[in-house]
């Protein structure tokens, strides 16, 4: 049976059926800026499974860690632009 659980303006869809990220290989790798966001963000979730030890039940949690620092770098990078747009406008 398919659910999804909201949190926030975060929709995710589930499964009661458990699936280990064990079984989750890690995707080949690209120029993670190429990348869907979506993916990226399960990147970074199995990254910091594999820091945890790949221990199963933290799924939900490395999930939300991951797009939170996925989302802040994005921001990051669009402020950063943006500065360099307004500091390179006043000089021909």
């Amino acid at each position: 049976m398919n659910r999804t659980l909201k949190i926030g303006r975060v929709v995710l869809p589930f499964s009661l059926e458990v699936i280990s990220m064990a079984v989750l290989a890690p995707p080949k790798q690209r120029t993670k800026q190429t990348l869907p966001l979506e993916e990226r963000i399960r990147q970074r979730a199995y990254e910091l499974y594999v820091q945890g030890g790949n221990q199963s039940g933290s799924e939900l949690d490395d999930w939300l860690q991951a797009e939170e620092e996925i989302r802040r770098g994005q921001e990051q990078q669009l402020r950063s632009k943006a500065w360099r747009k307004v500091s390179s406008a006043g000089h021909p």
